[in-house]
């Protein structure tokens, strides 16, 4: 092997050690927050996507409704009221 060119398995291997490295970094900070990594998520994503609508009426979205309760006690999200479908809540 040349001098400063290394094998694609030895990059491969670097990248995934640094990456495990932030991964532990990020989740500790995060959870110094109280937050769980899934909370989290959607805070990004409301960051990022703006007010994002949440539904309770249908079985499949049961966990938006534990995150929107925890995150709504934690006064991190506050809830609007669907003005056509008093069933949609949005979190601005």
């Amino acid at each position: 092997m040349a001098q400063g060119i290394q094998e694609p398995e030895h990059v491969w291997l670097v990248m995934m050690k640094a990456m495990r490295a932030l991964t532990r970094y990020a989740a500790a900070g995060i959870e110094e927050t109280g937050l769980g990594l899934s909370d989290f998520g959607i805070l990004e994503a409301l960051l990022h996507k703006g007010p994002l609508p949440v539904q309770h009426d249908r079985p499949d979205r049961r966990s938006d409704a534990r995150f929107d309760h925890r995150l709504f006690a934690k006064g991190l999200v506050s809830r609007v009221e669907s003005g056509e479908d008093r069933r949609v809540r949005s979190l601005p």
